[in-house]
Parts: structure tokens; sequence; C-alpha cells
């Protein structure tokens, strides 16, 4: 073995590498031992071998030792305010239950000095973070999100994960600032370039506000009374923009139909509208991802009642 290596003072009996985790060699068989770390971040040689299985005396190629730190830091320095190594992570803060709380409660090698929490700072980032306490963690109390809230690093890779998984994409299209940014993101016609050709678009934009401020009041409504609500609106813009239709043929065309209209706000709004077809007679009720059905059902039903 050359002597140029390091693992010649760490396994002198076998030859340097494979890397233990990927299983490469390095061409200048030069690797990293968990040995020679331990004195100088303990907390960062636990995580390792608690997670990955890796012994003492393992080679680790130089990649994989910046994997590590990089799974271990949880996100990059340049996200981490300096000021925030004070603050104390939500989770650990809020939750007595041990399987549930945070990293250097969880992991007892680590001291609190090795962790730099990260500040929340959207609001839907922070309104699904509640959900995530309540839906992973069985934290039932009521968290103020008007409050900056921190958590560290491994309770935030935590709730990335679930962020991106099925439930966590469920609890954004709930939130009512999906429902704003859904509506920040239509295209705005210049009122001076208004005319015959896009007035139905204009009108639809003006049906979406409308079906978005519903949903923000948990309020569900029927297709065919937004529909109406579109036709009418559709004959004041056209005078107010004086767009010039050339015949009854035009104003249908611009009329559209029902399943247009539908489809048009399921483009607009995606994963946020849910409907309930019943009879064609009947029409279809839109209400709000995330609604009590059976509260919407009724809300439509005292609706027509008092009507």
């Amino acid at each position: 073995m050359s002597q140029r290596s390091n693992c010649f003072k760490v396994h002198p009996d076998h030859e340097p590498g494979p890397c233990c985790n990927c299983g490469q060699e390095d061409i200048s068989k030069r690797y990293v031992h968990l040995i020679h770390k331990k004195s100088e971040n303990p907390g960062f040689c636990n995580f390792i071998k608690e997670n990955y299985k890796i012994s003492d005396l393992s080679c680790i190629c130089r990649k994989c030792e910046l994997k590590f730190k990089r799974i271990f830091a949880g996100t990059s320095e340049d996200i981490q305010g300096p000021s925030l190594s004070k603050k104390k992570c939500t989770i650990e803060k809020n939750i007595s239950n041990e399987k549930a709380s945070c990293f250097y409660i969880s992991f007892q090698n680590v001291t609190r000095q090795q962790i730099t929490p990260l500040l929340l700072t959207q609001t839907v980032q922070m309104t699904c973070f509640t959900v995530y306490l309540k839906q992973e963690l069985n934290f039932e109390a009521e968290l103020n999100i008007s409050e900056k809230m921190y958590c560290c690093s491994y309770c935030y890779n935590s709730f990335n994960l679930f962020c991106r998984s099925e439930a966590g994409e469920e609890a954004k299209y709930q939130t009512p600032q999906y429902l704003i940014e859904c509506l920040n993101k239509l295209t705005c016609i210049d009122p001076v370039d208004v005319c015959a050709d896009n007035i139905d678009t204009v009108t639809l934009h003006h049906i979406i506000e409308f079906v978005v401020k519903s949903f923000l009041d948990d309020k569900p409504l029927l297709l065919p009374v937004v529909y109406e609500k579109y036709m009418n609106l559709l004959k004041t813009n056209i005078n107010t923009f004086k767009c010039t239709i050339s015949s009854n043929e035009q104003l249908k065309l611009l009329n559209h139909n029902l399943k247009w209209l539908l489809r048009m706000l399921k483009v607009k709004l995606g994963k946020v509208c849910y409907t309930l077809f019943q009879r064609e007679k009947d029409g279809c009720l839109i209400y709000r991802n995330g609604a009590d059905l059976l509260s919407s059902l009724h809300t439509m039903t005292v609706n027509f009642t008092v009507h």
C-alpha cells in the first residue's frame, strides 16, 4: 500500500477504497474516515453511522462526504441567516412527543450550536407547515402563523419531503393563498386592447374572480348560476368596452356553453376546484378543495329556500 494514502494509518492491512457508500474507486486513493472526524464534529459522525451504517474505519470518497454534509446541514448556508441560530425550532418548542421532537432532541450527541434554524417565510409554506404538524406529527394546538416560525434543518428537510408528497400537495391547494396566487397568474388585458375577439377572455377573468371570492368565503356554486352570470357580464362588458358584434352568431360563439366554462375553471384553478355532478338537468355543484361537502350542500339548499 502506498504510504501517500491516508488509509495507511487507518487500515494498513488492506488496500484503500473503494468508497463504502458509492462503491467507486478514488483515483488519488485518498479517502475520508469517520475516526478522524469524531473529535471535531461528533454530531456529523453519529448521523452518518446511524443512518448509513458506516463504521469509523470505512473509506468514504470526497464526493460522498460532501453529499453527507449537505444532507446533514439540510440546506446551503446562503439560505440560513446568522441571526437565526439563537431561535428555537417550532417543532421542538411545541411538540412533546419524542418521535416528533426536533433533530437535536432525537440525536442527543448533536449540540444546539450545530443546528441553524431556518425561517419559514411564505404564507403558503407556513400554512402547509401547520397541516404537516397536525397530519404527520399529531400536533393539535393552533399555531399563530402571523408570527415568524423557525425549524431546524432536519425538521425542514422532513417538512419538504411532506410538501412533495400527495398529502402536501393537497394541503397547498386548500390554502387561501394558493387561490390568490391563481388570480395573480391571470394575464391581464389592457382596457385599450379589449375588443370583440377577446371580450370573452376578459369576462372569464371576472368570473374567475367571482368564483375565487366565493371559495374564500367557503360558498359553493352551481355551474348554471355561474354560467348565467357569465352571459350577463358578457353583455355588460360588450357595452362598456363598446365592442362591435356583427351578428347573433358571433354573440353565440362568445357565449360558449356550460362545458366550456367548467373546462376553463378547471384549467385556471386546477385542483382547487372540485365538482359534483347530478342528473344533467340538475346541473353541477362547484366547491373548493378541502370544503365540507355536506356543509356545501346544506348551504346551497338554504340559499335556494330563501330565494
